[in-house]
């Protein structure tokens, strides 16, 4: 986890500089130009997609992001 309470850490690697208490999940999924169906995990609990435009964060936390495959 991200100690630095202006940035978030996306999938244990990358961090992305965020403003706390105001961007949300939608911000960050801009931030990092996704625009494919993902799943989306803070702090290993999945926030659904309905909830991305309410869910504020707050620095420090993790997102995984998870894109489905598909395959056999």
């Amino acid at each position: 986890m991200s100690t630095n309470k202006n940035h978030v850490t996306i999938n244990n690697s990358q961090t992305i500089c965020i403003t706390p208490g105001v961007s949300t999940v939608v911000d960050v999924m801009i931030a990092l130009e996704i625009n494919k169906k993902v799943a989306i995990a803070i702090d290993n609990q999945i926030v659904r997609q309905s909830r991305w435009p309410k869910t504020t964060l707050n620095g420090g936390e993790n997102l995984s992001i998870f894109a489905a495959i598909a395959g056999g």
